[in-house]
Protein backbone atom coordinates (compact mmCIF):
# COMPACT_ATOMS: atom_id res chain seq x y z
CA UNK A 1 0.00 0.00 0.00
CA UNK A 2 3.02 2.30 0.72
CA UNK A 3 4.52 1.37 -2.51
CA UNK A 4 1.29 2.04 -4.19
CA UNK A 5 0.32 5.56 -2.53
CA UNK A 6 4.25 6.97 -4.01
CA UNK A 7 2.74 5.49 -7.39
CA UNK A 8 0.02 7.27 -7.83
CA UNK A 9 1.98 10.50 -6.72
CA UNK A 10 4.30 9.73 -9.17
CA UNK A 11 7.20 9.89 -6.49
CA UNK A 12 9.90 7.80 -7.88
CA UNK A 13 12.48 6.76 -6.06
CA UNK A 14 13.54 4.48 -3.06
CA UNK A 15 14.79 6.25 -0.25
CA UNK A 16 11.30 6.91 1.61
CA UNK A 17 11.42 6.10 5.49
CA UNK A 18 7.66 4.38 5.66
CA UNK A 19 8.87 2.21 2.44
CA UNK A 20 12.36 1.23 2.70
CA UNK A 21 11.83 -1.20 5.77
CA UNK A 22 9.47 -3.16 4.01
CA UNK A 23 11.12 -3.76 0.47
CA UNK A 24 15.29 -3.36 1.40
CA UNK A 25 15.65 -7.17 0.79
CA UNK A 26 14.06 -7.52 -2.49
CA UNK A 27 15.92 -6.67 -5.60
CA UNK A 28 14.31 -3.88 -7.70
CA UNK A 29 14.68 -1.91 -10.64
CA UNK A 30 13.66 1.33 -7.78
CA UNK A 31 16.72 -0.20 -5.41
CA UNK A 32 19.15 -0.87 -8.44
CA UNK A 33 18.53 3.05 -10.24
CA UNK A 34 18.97 4.53 -6.59
CA UNK A 35 22.09 2.57 -5.92
CA UNK A 36 23.10 3.16 -9.18
CA UNK A 37 22.33 7.17 -9.64
CA UNK A 38 21.70 8.09 -5.78
CA UNK A 39 18.40 9.89 -4.61
CA UNK A 40 16.53 12.05 -7.12
CA UNK A 41 16.38 15.65 -7.08
CA UNK A 42 12.84 17.22 -7.70
CA UNK A 43 13.21 19.83 -10.81
CA UNK A 44 13.11 23.31 -9.83
CA UNK A 45 10.13 25.08 -11.62
CA UNK A 46 10.51 28.80 -12.71
CA UNK A 47 8.97 31.45 -10.81
CA UNK A 48 6.74 32.50 -13.96
CA UNK A 49 5.77 28.39 -13.68
CA UNK A 50 5.03 28.13 -10.22
CA UNK A 51 2.99 31.44 -10.56
CA UNK A 52 0.87 29.72 -13.20
CA UNK A 53 0.32 26.34 -11.37
CA UNK A 54 -0.47 28.30 -8.45
CA UNK A 55 -3.19 30.52 -10.05
CA UNK A 56 -4.77 26.92 -12.00
CA UNK A 57 -3.71 27.90 -15.32
CA UNK A 58 -4.34 25.14 -17.15
CA UNK A 59 -1.25 23.61 -19.11
CA UNK A 60 1.14 25.28 -16.47
CA UNK A 61 1.89 22.28 -15.29
CA UNK A 62 4.37 19.93 -16.47
CA UNK A 63 3.15 16.78 -18.37
CA UNK A 64 3.27 14.22 -15.29
CA UNK A 65 4.91 11.36 -17.34
CA UNK A 66 7.87 12.79 -17.85
CA UNK A 67 8.82 12.26 -14.61
CA UNK A 68 8.84 8.55 -14.97
CA UNK A 69 12.02 8.09 -16.59
CA UNK A 70 14.60 10.79 -14.69
CA UNK A 71 17.67 10.13 -14.94
CA UNK A 72 19.95 7.00 -16.54
CA UNK A 73 17.94 3.97 -14.58
CA UNK A 74 14.47 2.63 -15.17
CA UNK A 75 12.97 3.23 -11.56
CA UNK A 76 10.09 0.76 -12.85
CA UNK A 77 6.31 -0.25 -11.34
CA UNK A 78 7.20 -0.91 -7.41
CA UNK A 79 4.18 -2.00 -6.55
CA UNK A 80 4.12 -4.59 -9.06
CA UNK A 81 7.36 -5.58 -8.74
CA UNK A 82 6.23 -6.21 -5.07
CA UNK A 83 2.65 -8.16 -6.29
CA UNK A 84 5.19 -10.55 -8.24
CA UNK A 85 7.48 -11.30 -5.84
CA UNK A 86 4.09 -12.18 -3.48
CA UNK A 87 3.00 -14.15 -6.52
CA UNK A 88 5.98 -16.22 -6.54
CA UNK A 89 5.81 -16.86 -3.03
CA UNK A 90 2.82 -18.30 -2.94
CA UNK A 91 4.29 -20.60 -5.82
CA UNK A 92 6.61 -21.92 -3.99
CA UNK A 93 4.94 -22.48 -0.61
CA UNK A 94 2.40 -24.58 -2.81
CA UNK A 95 5.18 -26.26 -4.64
CA UNK A 96 6.68 -27.22 -1.44
CA UNK A 97 3.03 -28.16 -0.13
CA UNK A 98 3.07 -25.77 2.70
CA UNK A 99 -0.72 -24.96 1.72
CA UNK A 100 -1.86 -28.49 0.42
CA UNK A 101 -5.80 -27.52 1.27
CA UNK A 102 -6.85 -26.16 -2.29
CA UNK A 103 -9.26 -23.38 -1.10
CA UNK A 104 -6.29 -21.39 0.90
CA UNK A 105 -4.50 -21.85 -2.41
CA UNK A 106 -7.85 -20.30 -4.07
CA UNK A 107 -8.10 -17.35 -1.73
CA UNK A 108 -4.32 -16.45 -1.83
CA UNK A 109 -4.69 -16.50 -5.94
CA UNK A 110 -7.86 -15.01 -5.55
CA UNK A 111 -6.40 -11.84 -3.04
CA UNK A 112 -3.48 -11.12 -5.73
CA UNK A 113 -5.91 -11.40 -8.79
CA UNK A 114 -8.05 -8.68 -6.76
CA UNK A 115 -5.13 -6.58 -5.89
CA UNK A 116 -3.45 -6.70 -9.76
CA UNK A 117 -6.97 -5.41 -10.78
CA UNK A 118 -6.84 -2.64 -8.22
CA UNK A 119 -3.35 -1.80 -9.52
CA UNK A 120 -4.29 -1.81 -13.25
CA UNK A 121 -7.68 0.46 -12.61
CA UNK A 122 -5.32 2.72 -10.65
CA UNK A 123 -2.87 2.83 -13.32
CA UNK A 124 -5.15 3.62 -15.86
CA UNK A 125 -6.97 6.66 -13.99
CA UNK A 126 -3.15 7.83 -13.24
CA UNK A 127 -2.71 7.70 -17.20
CA UNK A 128 -5.61 9.41 -18.65
CA UNK A 129 -5.76 13.27 -18.61
CA UNK A 130 -8.27 15.08 -17.93
CA UNK A 131 -9.75 16.99 -20.90
CA UNK A 132 -9.15 20.88 -21.15
CA UNK A 133 -12.89 22.12 -20.88
CA UNK A 134 -12.70 20.02 -17.58
CA UNK A 135 -9.92 21.35 -16.33
CA UNK A 136 -10.92 25.23 -16.93
CA UNK A 137 -14.30 24.42 -15.05
CA UNK A 138 -12.40 22.78 -12.32
CA UNK A 139 -10.51 26.15 -11.61
CA UNK A 140 -13.35 28.45 -12.08
CA UNK A 141 -14.88 26.45 -9.50
CA UNK A 142 -12.38 26.50 -6.82
CA UNK A 143 -12.04 29.99 -7.45
CA UNK A 144 -15.29 30.63 -6.92
CA UNK A 145 -15.41 29.02 -3.74
CA UNK A 146 -11.68 29.84 -2.58
CA UNK A 147 -13.51 33.56 -3.20
CA UNK A 148 -16.55 32.99 -1.29
CA UNK A 149 -15.15 31.20 1.69
CA UNK A 150 -13.86 34.28 3.58
CA UNK A 151 -17.59 35.36 3.56
CA UNK A 152 -18.88 32.24 4.62
CA UNK A 153 -16.71 31.93 7.63
CA UNK A 154 -16.77 35.51 8.74
CA UNK A 155 -20.20 34.78 11.07
CA UNK A 156 -18.12 31.74 12.84
CA UNK A 157 -14.60 33.65 13.29
CA UNK A 158 -15.26 36.92 13.41
CA UNK A 159 -11.65 38.84 12.72
CA UNK A 160 -9.56 35.54 12.70
CA UNK A 161 -11.41 34.93 8.90
CA UNK A 162 -8.80 37.23 7.65
CA UNK A 163 -5.38 35.84 8.93
CA UNK A 164 -7.47 32.47 8.79
CA UNK A 165 -8.03 32.50 4.73
CA UNK A 166 -4.48 34.28 3.85
CA UNK A 167 -2.45 31.53 4.96
CA UNK A 168 -3.79 28.70 3.31
CA UNK A 169 -3.27 27.73 -0.43
CA UNK A 170 -5.32 25.72 -1.98
CA UNK A 171 -3.54 25.26 -5.33
CA UNK A 172 -0.54 24.00 -3.74
CA UNK A 173 -0.18 20.72 -5.43
CA UNK A 174 2.25 18.78 -2.89
CA UNK A 175 -0.27 18.41 -0.17
CA UNK A 176 -2.10 15.93 -2.08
Amino acid sequence: MIATKYRLRRQLGYEYPDLVPYIQHLSTFAKTAYLADGPLEEKQWSRTRRVAVDLGIPGARQDPHICDHRGPKYHGNLPLEILTYLSAYVDIQVAQGALSSPAYQITLMNALAAWLDCLTGMERVLATPLPLAYRIAISQITWIYVLTLPFQLVTYLGWVTIPATLGTNPFDMRLM
